[in-house]
């Protein structure tokens, strides 16, 4: 836990002073208020749960890139959420209380998504631990898809 905590923060830390965030704190999985899952957990909570928001919070070029995504993914960068909860994007305008899956690369993003998603009221987000590297090696499947032109 420890050694993802370090990860987390040492990534997070550079990604926000980069887009130049005031108040800088640090991202360890307890500050994105947000459960963490295995892939495992989370192929079963899709299945428990089909009306789960998907919630991929890598760039585009990752999402339609050589990786795929998953099976019914929304695609919203993370750094794009602060923007969209502003103006009302229809892809984050659902009940704060509907469940949220979200994924990244490996889990930084995606902390750093929930912990916006959490602030702005909403209440039931899990985030892939690892993220799409986790899911691609348990061989679960990924859809790959052409972006829209």
């Amino acid at each position: 836990m420890f050694r993802k905590w370090i990860k987390i923060s040492a990534v997070a830390l550079m990604i926000l002073a980069g887009l130049g965030y005031a108040g800088l704190q640090l991202i360890p999985p307890v500050y994105a208020n947000a459960e963490f899952i295995s892939v495992n957990d989370a192929k079963a909570l899709l299945q428990d749960q089909p009306g789960t928001l998907v919630l991929d919070v890598r760039t585009p070029g990752e999402y339609f890139g050589e990786t795929g995504h998953l099976e019914g993914a929304q695609n919203i960068d993370f750094r794009a959420i602060p923007a969209a909860l502003k103006a009302g994007a229809p892809i984050l305008d659902l009940p704060k209380s509907s469940p949220i899956l979200i994924y990244c690369h490996t889990d930084v993003r995606a902390s750093i998504s929930a912990r916006t998603l959490k602030d702005k009221g909403f209440e039931n987000i899990t985030v892939i631990d690892d993220g799409i590297v986790a899911w691609q090696k348990a061989k679960f499947p990924v859809v790959h898809s052409k972006p829209p032109n």
